[in-house]
């Protein structure tokens, strides 16, 4: 196995569990959103991770880590339009983190979704009970 992890954030990491040979550049960048960005995303905070490589799609896979606060029941989508959301992988929430397996593409990754109890760093929207909440992984473009 074969891992990176971002200098801008050690949480965020890829365990490569297929690679083609050559394998290519990996780049992972931690973005900070803009309060628009957040509240069209939903995002739980103002961080989204870009991640891009020069691989082709699906010549590769591998499992992301990324930082999320305490949630459960947590679903990981991802979206090409914004509108319509498919299921990817399979997740493990953790304490801090959320770990997502079997993927084969490279995009930019937000956790979505509300809390209730925020901490000051929380982004809050419509609040809901946590024991039935999801956090979706959306990817959308800037």
């Amino acid at each position: 196995m074969i891992f990176c992890v971002s200098t801008q954030n050690s949480r965020v990491k890829l365990t490569f569990t297929k690679l083609p040979s050559p394998a290519g550049n990996i780049k992972i960048e931690e973005i900070t959103l803009s309060k628009e960005q957040i509240e069209q995303t939903g995002s739980l905070s103002d961080k989204a991770y870009d991640i891009t490589s020069d691989m082709e799609n699906g010549t590769f896979e591998y499992t992301l880590t990324l930082p999320t606060p305490t949630i459960n029941n947590v679903e990981v989508k991802y979206s090409e339009d914004g509108k319509t959301f498919i299921t990817v992988g399979e997740v493990t929430a953790q304490t801090d983190t959320l770990i997502i397996t079997g993927l084969n593409h490279f995009t930019i990754f937000v956790i979505t979704g509300t809390i209730i109890n925020p901490t000051p760093e929380t982004y809050v929207g419509e609040p809901f009970d946590e024991s039935s909440a999801s956090a979706i992984i959306n990817e959308f473009v800037f």
